[in-house]
Formats: structure tokens, sequence, C-alpha cells
């Protein structure tokens, strides 16, 4: 079988090729061996593109530029990384360890205020690729899936684990690795193809 992965254009749906199916709150939804999945929020078959981004004359193009924003900050022999321009706000570090990660503050993570072993479970949680860590001596850590998968958050973005992404914009391969990432699915990311969040602020169909 070949390698699975993602290929989307400036105003295509996503094209997925040899990704079996994709995982939803109501189960397993079979995809062909190369199928479209909806991007640009307004298919009446979600999660598969049923050709509504052509009537609404969807523009995915990317509206902020493709770079690092990659802060570190210090923990007990451990430096936890954030990079911005990856973040959805999906806020599983906030909801895991509310005493670490809190946006209510200037310096919103505290690494000191955990373990190393705390903080690596939560930053595993976090399905953009934002939260990466490395421990004392060692090298900055950003993948651990096995397995390639994609799934959906509810009346959020898709969280998709070891699948390449192809982007003729070349903006998400510049920032991402195949490890794991999030695609936008409401469509009014200003970072697509990647969450930005936006499906926060609108008011998104997900049905």
């Amino acid at each position: 079988m070949d390698k699975a992965k993602i290929t989307v254009s400036k105003s295509s749906p996503l094209i997925t090729k040899d990704i079996e199916y994709i995982s939803t709150k109501k189960g397993k939804v079979s995809l062909a061996s190369q199928h479209a999945l909806c991007r640009c929020g307004h298919s009446h078959n979600k999660p598969l593109c049923d050709g509504s981004h052509i009537q609404n004359k969807f523009d995915g193009k990317c509206l902020v530029p493709c770079k690092s924003r990659k802060h570190a900050y210090m923990g007990n022999k451990i430096t936890v990384f954030y990079d911005s321009n990856l973040c959805g706000h999906i806020a599983e570090c906030v909801n895991g360890l509310p005493s670490v990660f809190n946006p209510e503050k200037i310096q919103w993570i505290q690494a000191k205020n955990a373990t190393p072993e705390e903080l690596i479970e939560v930053i595993k949680r976090c399905p953009s690729g934002a939260l990466t860590y490395k421990l004392e001596n060692q090298d900055e850590v950003s993948n651990w899936n096995s397995e390639s998968a994609i799934s959906i958050v509810e009346g959020g973005p898709y969280i998709v684990n070891k699948i390449e992404l192809y982007d003729d914009q070349h903006c998400a391969s510049t920032m991402l690795s195949d490890d794991h990432y999030i695609l936008c699915r409401c469509g009014q990311s200003k970072k697509k193809p990647l969450c930005d969040g936006s499906h926060h602020h609108i008011s998104f169909d997900d049905l």
C-alpha cells in the first residue's frame, strides 16, 4: 500500500489517499482509496465534500506569513516549547494542567509548576504540534504517534496523525511535522489549510 497522504490546493477540498476511514463522534466514516473532505465549512454531507466550495467560491488562500513563532519555557529539568502559529486553541493543555497553562497570565506557561512527567503527558494531548518539549541534555521531542489516523473535533478541526500533507501554497509544509497537526474545517482560518481556532468565533455548522 502507498503511503497515506493528504493533498490540498488553494481552492480544493482535502484530497485523501490510502486512508481507510475518518473517526467522528458518531463513528467511523469509510473513505475510498481517494476521497475528498470538506474544508469550506458548507458541505451538507460533512465530513465529506459535496462540491459546496464551488458554489460558495471558496478561497483557501493562507492569509498570514507561514513561519515559526516558537518560544521556550524553562521547567524543572524540562523545557516546554510553544509555537503560536501552529496553535488551534483546542485547549487540551489548559484543561489538562491549568496550573501550568493559564492564558490569563502574561507568561501563560509556568513550566516549573509541574513535573516533567506531568508536562509530557499533557503536551502529548496537544493535537496541533504547537507544544513540544526537551528534557535536560536531550534533543527536542515533537513526534510520538505510531499510526496514521484522521479524526474530528466536534465543532472544530480535523486532527491528523502520521499522514503527509502536500500543500501547493507551501504554507503548512514549512511549519509542521507529519506526526500530528490540525486542518481547518470551518473555512475561516487565516492560516489555511491549518486551523487557527476561528471555529470558536463563528457559528460553524458542524452537521
